[in-house]
C-alpha cells in the first residue's frame, strides 16, 4: 500500500543506539496503519466492498470476481474521488505480465462493469477519465439515525 510505504520512508531514526528501539512514526502513519489492519467496508450506492473478506455485493447479492477484478476494484476504491492512471493500474495489478497495455485495463473494466451491473454510458461505480484512467466516487455517508425534523 502506498500510504504505508510513504510512512516507512518517513520513519525517523531514534537517537538511541539500542537495536531494540523502533523508529518513531508520524501520527498520520499510525492512523494509516490502523486503518489498514481493519478497513471498513467501502459502500457506494448498492455496491459494497468488504476488503477483509474479499467479498463484493450489489444490492445485497454476492458478485463473483476473479482475483484481478477484485484487485482492480480495490485499487480504484482506495483512490475514490480521484483518477487512477492506466500506468498505475498496470503497475499495481499486472506488474508480472509480460507486455501489459491499456487495452488490458479496458477489458477488465468492461467485465467488471458487467458483473456489477454498471454501464459505460451512465456509470454509477466505475468512471472513465478519458485519456487518463478510471475513477470511483467517494463512499456513501451513513445516514444519521435520527434524521432531520
Amino acid at each position: 500500500d502506498e500510504t504505508c510505504s510513504k510512512c516507512s520512508r518517513r520513519a525517523r531514526p531514534t537517537t538511541s543506539s539500542s537495536p531494540s528501539r523502533r523508529p518513531s512514526w508520524s501520527p498520520g502513519c499510525g492512523r494509516a496503519l490502523r486503518r489498514r489492519e481493519a478497513p471498513e467496508p467501502f459502500v457506494v450506492g448498492e455496491l459494497a466492498i468488504d476488503f477483509e473478506r474479499r467479498r463484493v455485493t450489489v444490492a445485497g447479492e454476492a458478485v463473483d470476481l476473479t482475483a484481478k477484478e477484485f484487485e482492480l476494484l480495490r485499487v480504484l476504491s482506495l483512490h475514490a474521488g480521484g483518477a487512477v492512471t492506466y500506468e498505475t493500474l498496470l503497475r499495481r495489478i499486472w506488474s508480472k505480465h509480460a507486455n501489459p497495455d491499456t487495452n488490458l485495463v479496458r477489458i477488465f473494466v468492461r467485465n467488471l462493469r458487467r458483473k456489477l451491473g454498471d454501464s459505460a454510458t451512465n456509470p454509477a461505480y466505475l468512471f472513465n477519465e478519458r485519456g487518463v484512467g478510471y475513477s470511483m466516487p467517494l463512499p456513501s455517508r451513513p445516514s444519521s439515525a435520527g434524521g432531520t425534523p
